[in-house]
């Protein structure tokens, strides 16, 4: 790789690096590992001999060739005892049988009186040494805090393959507590220490700051905990999540500012070198050691050090060491996105960062003009570099894309890196009163002129899209092949590397307007249940509806959102409550946090119990969503694309104040879809031309249901109620999805998923 040529110690590192996660990722390679490993250490020597044969081998060639050997085989040892000791180790207690355990709370997940959940640290496991982490869940109040040390009963179970946000941390399992008892307190040590730094700077902020106190928390310290989840969708949305989370570009900036502030006090280089060496260590702590602000402590730190010895250092060769320090020490962040997204997109930057740098603008433009031109084309030029090199990661962790991100890093990016200048002056000056009321002043201003901006660019329909198409994957190939050949150069052209991300994004608008003009035609349905609560999707013209006939629970909620990636959707243009419940104030904030709801649809409150629980929605919601009514009597229409859809109508029965959901639509011009809530089967009556019938589980408990007679013409029946399921040998269906497809007069019904 030409950026690597004459960075030996950088390719002996980047060998570790790529072999070691090979290996973790790739688990299909693991029984051709070591053939592997031998082949690229036999290729390495051998391609050293055969290019340096005309004027033989030096020493230092030869060494450099046995550290790469090494390297590669330590990963390959490595990755062996770390994946194959861990995980099989902790599999052989995954059998479905009480096991006791002992270990320490690392975290309290949530603590409600119906349940909680904690992170906790296990020793042991009956009795056996153990080294690893576990969820673990109560099913009532535990009332246990960070540091205490507990001892359980409880059953075991392996994480899923894509846990890799609880694998980053070290935890591989979920435990589901019968007991737990605590039997002391764990000493914490050092990182009790940095807790309390981090609360301190937390209480200095929320004693100046009234607003921005939890914002400019989470900027110096990482404590993203108390930020909305609406605010953190919002930065989600527009492709600036990165500037929450602390990473190199605030650490930098950080340190940035203590290096600006020793060179006023006139240090000298060595001791200003030293001491911002301390700084930056410090401040990895405080901000918990995680893997990216890791990554750039450990650079910041072999740049200072070259400083102090007056060597000059390479920041290709820093990025690799950091990162195969991180892995050899802390090897659970192999499994952290946000360590690979802060690699790849620091790699990418220091590979274009020399076509930046030699950027000039013509003669003709004024020196002043350039100056000011330069910042912002330095700043999208990096922003596109980031977003393309850190492709990959994006595609197998997310599902979808900011379209507007280089236009919004743009205008943050600089907002960000003023405010952290601000708040690192208060945090240092905060004791004198008139100059710490000024600059809290300032910091306010400028939290709440980011936040406004965040959410009104994030209402935006459409900017955030779907990266899971069917193309996506073989231009996301084309475009890892790409970068490789011109890096691969003998004559490295950075330029030729913004030439393959023009070329991708080319061809994905080509392919997506192809797939849009091939699909648009298409009308999917599905249905999540439980056999309790109900929500029914519905995507059609790029437009999606949610439909809530539950009980006001999260999970199918969340379920359903969860499969809108597969219609190629990240947002809802519609969320429509059947009827009030009162756990949907709290189900719909944690809803309208973890996706973007355009406008949330009621029923015209009836009685005095729906006018109080609307208030919690409205509240809970706080002005995120925009909030329409219906009226509950079959007169409400909504059209979306190819559907017109029959808004939910409601009858009571006297035998209960659960209301009897129905609600109907017209797909296309032919098409008929019905929904028929438990109980309602028994006054419905069944359109002879309908497609498809849902009978649904919410409602009233059914006493008397229609004749079998009344369904055997409708092509699909899906019940969600296991009480009918008597009557009919229709097969009862879970989590079906269908397609709608107009074709030659009559619907073409394509299954996907369960059933």
């Amino acid at each position: 790789m030409k950026i690597l040529e004459g960075k030996r110690l950088a390719a002996v590192f980047a060998a570790y690096i790529g072999m070691f996660s090979l290996y973790i990722f790739v688990p299909s390679l693991r029984a051709w590992f070591v053939p592997i490993a031998i082949l690229v250490i036999f290729l390495s020597v051998a391609w050293l001999f055969w290019k340096e044969k005309p004027r033989g081998i030096s020493a230092r060639k030869v060494v450099f060739s046995v550290l790469m050997a090494v390297s590669v085989a330590l990963s390959s040892v490595f990755a062996v005892l770390f994946v194959g000791k861990t995980e099989d180790k902790v599999k052989t207690f995954c059998d479905e049988t009480l096991h006791t355990a002992e270990g320490y709370v690392c975290e309290v997940l949530y603590e409600e009186a119906y349940g909680a959940s904690y992170r906790i640290a296990l020793t042991s496991i009956d009795g056996e040494d153990m080294d690893v982490s576990a969820n673990v869940s109560l099913s009532y109040a535990g009332g246990f805090e960070k540091s205490d040390a507990l001892m359980l009963e409880g059953y075991i179970s392996f994480l899923s393959d894509d846990g890799f946000y609880q694998k980053a941390k070290g935890v591989f399992l979920s435990i589901e507590a019968e007991t737990m008892e605590k039997t002391g307190t764990h000493a914490l040590g050092g990182e009790a220490f940095f807790e309390k730094i981090r609360e301190g700077i937390d209480k200095i902020f929320h004693q100046s700051l009234v607003e921005g106190a939890d914002f400019a928390t989470a900027l110096m310290t990482g404590m993203r905990d108390k930020l909305s989840g609406a605010l953190r969708l919002a930065f989600t949305r527009i492709g600036i999540s990165h500037l929450l989370a602390v990473s190199g570009l605030h650490l930098s900036i950080i340190v940035g500012a203590f290096d600006l502030f020793l060179r006023l006090l006139t240090v000298s280089k060595k001791k200003k070198s030293l001491i911002l060496i301390v700084i930056s260590i410090f401040f990895a702590f405080v901000c918990g050691l995680s893997a990216s602000v890791v990554r750039a402590a450990a650079m910041l730190t072999i740049f200072y050090l070259s400083e102090l010895f007056g060597e000059r250092s390479d920041s290709v060769t820093s990025l690799f060491l950091a990162v195969f320090l991180i892995l050899v020490f802390r090897p659970y962040a192999v499994y952290d996105m946000g360590l690979w997204l802060s690699f790849l997109s620091t790699f990418g930057i220091l590979c274009v960062m020399p076509m930046l740098l030699s950027f000039s603008f013509p003669k003709k433009i004024p020196q002043m003009w350039q100056k000011i031109l330069r910042f912002p084309l330095m700043t999208l030029g990096m922003t596109v570099t980031a977003t393309f090199f850190t492709m990959p990661v994006t595609y197998l962790a997310f599902d979808g894309i900011s379209l507007i991100s280089p236009l919004a890093n743009l205008v943050f990016v600089p907002l960000i890196q003023i405010l952290l200048y601000l708040l690192v002056i208060f945090l240092i000056f905060h004791w004198i009163p008139v100059v710490s009321s000024v600059l809290a002043f300032l910091a306010e201003i400028e939290i709440e002129w980011i936040s406004d901006m965040a959410f009104s660019f994030s209402s935006w329909e459409n900017i955030y899209v779907s990266i899971r198409y069917p193309f996506v994957g073989a231009i996301i190939l084309a475009l890892i092949i790409g970068i490789l050949l011109v890096l691969f150069l003998k004559k490295l052209h950075p330029a030729w590397i913004f030439g393959v991300f023009f070329s991708c994004a080319l061809a994905f608008g080509v392919a997506w307007g192809i797939y849009q003009a091939n699909t648009r035609h298409l009308t999917y349905l599905y249905l999540q249940t439980d056999g309790k609560s109900d929500v029914i999707g519905m995507v059609s013209g790029g437009k999606t509806v949610l439909i809530d006939i539950s009980t006001g629970g999260y999970a199918m909620q969340r379920a359903a959102v969860q499969a809108l990636p597969d219609f190629y959707e990240c947002e809802v243009d519609t969320y429509i409550l059947t009827h009030y419940h009162s756990y949907h104030a709290n189900s719909l904030r944690k809803l309208s946090e973890t996706i973007k709801i355009h406008t949330l649809l009621l029923p015209e409150p009836m009685e005095e119990s729906d006018q109080n629980e609307l208030s919690m929605i409205l509240s809970a919601l706080d002005g995120d969503v925009s909030v329409s009514f219906y009226q509950s009597d079959a007169s409400s229409v909504l059209q979306m694309g190819d559907i017109s859809l029959s808004l939910p109508e409601y009858e009571m029965h006297k035998r209960s104040s659960h209301p009897v959901i129905t609600f109907s639509a017209l797909i296309g011009k032919a098409h008929h879809f019905s929904y028929v809530g438990s109980s309602g089967m028994e006054t419905f009556a069944v359109p002879k031309d309908t497609d498809v019938l849902i009978l649904g589980a919410n409602g009233p408990k059914t006493k008397h249901i229609f004749s079998p007679d009344a369904i055997s013409d409708v092509p699909l029946l899906i019940l969600s109620d296991e009480n009918i399921l008597h009557f009919t040998e229709k097969e009862r269906l879970f989590g079906t999805v269908i397609s709608a497809e107009d074709y030659d007069g009559y619907v073409r019904i394509l299954f996907k998923g369960d059933g």
